[in-house]
């Protein structure tokens, strides 16, 4: 009698050459050497809420806490020269909470623009520890603009240059075009976008940025089509630099993209700039909730002294936090209240690592 059964059997294959698996290079220490600790303060217009000031500390490792080692008050770019001498008379009458001799002890001042290039940027390169009290609101604060992108994230611009179409001209027709859904050629060049759309074999160009938009002529190629947007674009730049300089994000500086998880958790990137290598893939945030904008803050208005204690999520970091109303701030209140509020309350940190 036979039997006609099916078998399966399993086999284990062995590569021949063999890759050597990857090993990381990644060798960064805990914690890094520098924490770069900032708040900011805006408007009260639930419409707008712009950037007022804000106050920093740079804070160093020494043994297993972070000491302050400049202390310095950041504003708007377009603050007033009213709520400017309000900074620097507090400038002025203040101290800062410096701790070692061998450190610049004076409080320095530092608009929006400065701030990000020679404090903000030099602490990524730097790779140190980013702190703020909600970083994804912090860092939008300090964004002069923002595109959305896909899953759920941001693309905050923090610097800008005026932008020169003519330096578009030589690369313009390699430069990378993307095709959307509905089939047309796009790309973006500064705040401008330029579309190509083709019907039966002709195709047209059409320029869009800030509500305006433009349409060329339908031309035979593709090409004609690219080099007429170019052509639009670049006299919609010129009819707009009559009544003010026409900027563009600064592509030598990184963008800083957010990326929300859900409502408690957003993870930070840097976009790739020109020369990528003087930058570091990515920074370190701490988001410390705002618990100092509690109603505890009526104790504040009284002129005592209240200490706030939070944990910073996902990094091992407490702030302790001693606000306190001294004799010199007071006085300062009869300033325009919006701006001497947060001078009294955004001042003292001490960050422990444990």
């Amino acid at each position: 009698m036979t039997l006609n059964k099916d078998i399966f059997l399993r086999s284990h294959v062995v590569e021949v050459d063999p890759k050597e698996p990857p090993v990381s290079d990644y060798n960064e220490p805990k914690w890094p050497e520098y924490a770069l600790v900032f708040d900011t303060e805006t408007t009260l217009d639930p419409k707008d809420q712009s950037l007022l000031f804000g106050f920093y500390r740079v804070c160093r490792l020494q043994g297993n806490a972070y000491h302050c080692v400049e202390e310095g008050i950041l504003y708007a770019d377009d603050l007033t020269s009213e709520y400017q001498k309000v900074i620097s008379r507090y400038k002025r009458a203040v101290s800062s909470e410096v701790v070692h001799e061998d450190y610049d002890a004076r409080i320095h001042v530092y608009s929006r623009s400065d701030f990000i290039e020679k404090i903000f940027f030099y602490a990524i390169k730097q790779r140190a520890l980013i702190i703020a009290f909600n970083a994804p609101w912090d860092v939008s604060r300090l964004a002069v603009q923002y595109r959305v992108s896909n899953n759920r994230a941001w693309t905050l611009i923090l610097s800008q240059r005026e932008f020169d179409p003519t330096k578009l001209k030589k690369k313009w027709l390699k430069r990378k075009w993307k095709t959307t859904k509905d089939g047309h050629l796009k790309t973006h060049a500064g705040y401008y976008t330029v579309v190509i759309k083709q019907r039966g074999t002709a195709y047209r160009a059409s320029v869009f940025t800030n509500g305006r938009s433009s349409v060329g002529n339908w031309k035979p190629t593709t090409d004609k089509a690219k080099l007429d947007g170019l052509r639009l674009l670049s006299e919609d730049v010129a009819a707009a630099k009559q009544s003010g300089p026409v900027l563009e994000p600064n592509p030598e500086r990184p963008c800083m993209r957010v990326t929300s998880k859900d409502s408690k958790a957003a993870f930070f990137s840097l976009t790739k700039p020109l020369r990528p290598e003087e930058w570091p893939t990515q920074s370190s945030f701490v988001m410390i909730t705002p618990t100092i904008f509690s109603s505890e803050t009526a104790t504040h208005a009284k002129g005592q002294s209240s200490s706030l204690n939070s944990s910073g999520t996902g990094f091992g970091a407490k702030m302790s936090l001693n606000v306190s109303l001294a004799t010199v701030s007071i006085r300062i209140c009869t300033e325009p209240y919006s701006l001497a509020w947060g001078l009294l309350i955004t001042r003292s940190l001490n960050i422990c690592v444990f």
